[in-house]
């Protein structure tokens, strides 16, 4: 009798059968948008960085470490290429991020940002503490004045610094480029707007 019973609780009466399936149906539509929106949201507007295994005039296609994102190119879309320099390309004005080697507390390597780019108000200058354990990027800052030695800077917040620099800092520039100067096999780092269908800033980091 206990089985006859469970046995009639877990199946729809014949009557309200076509309404049963019409639930489950619903459920599971409900579901797969449910989850569909929180995969939109995870995407979102943030950067995506990896590999491009496609490029056209239209989109470009990179291997990210959670799997294929494929982004829409746009008039507004620029493309960054970072390129190795040295202290002489250091000039007044220029906005830089700046990281000191975690022994010495010595500039170890100086990121100069590409032409026309504005030093964001609010930032403070991070980490201003020397020693193990300390983070130890310290951009963005504007370039007051540099020498082979030294770079002095100036942050968001106002707060200028002198840091001595080590032998041969290793020093990176950013320079405009182009949607053509991106090919397969590149490492980038994208920038998205617009939900993360669009393309605001591609920065070729190799290649």
């Amino acid at each position: 009798m206990e089985a006859r019973s469970l046995q009639r609780r877990s199946v729809c009466h014949p009557q309200l059968a076509p309404r049963c399936i019409v639930a489950v149906i619903a459920s599971l539509v409900a579901l797969g948008l449910a989850a569909t929106t929180s995969l939109a949201a995870a995407g979102g507007n943030g950067p995506v960085s990896g590999v491009v295994i496609g490029i056209t005039s239209e989109s470009v296609e990179i291997q990210s470490a959670t799997g294929p994102v494929t982004v829409a190119i746009a008039d507004k879309t620029r493309v960054i290429r970072t390129v190795s320099g040295t202290v002489a390309d250091l000039r007044r004005g220029q906005i830089v991020e700046l990281r000191l080697d975690g022994k010495s507390g010595r500039v170890a390597q100086i990121h100069i940002a590409p032409p026309g780019t504005k030093l964001p108000e609010s930032n403070p200058g991070q980490g201003r503490g020397r020693g193990r354990g300390r983070t130890k990027n310290r951009g963005p800052a504007r370039v007051l004045a540099h020498s082979a030695k030294t770079i002095r800077v100036r942050y968001g917040n106002g707060q200028a610094v002198t840091y001595r620099l080590v032998s041969k800092p290793s020093v990176i520039k950013d320079v405009p480029g182009r949607i053509g100067d991106i090919t397969i096999g590149q490492t980038v780092l994208v920038t998205r707007g617009q939900g993360g269908r669009v393309a605001n800033v591609i920065t070729i980091v190799r290649g």
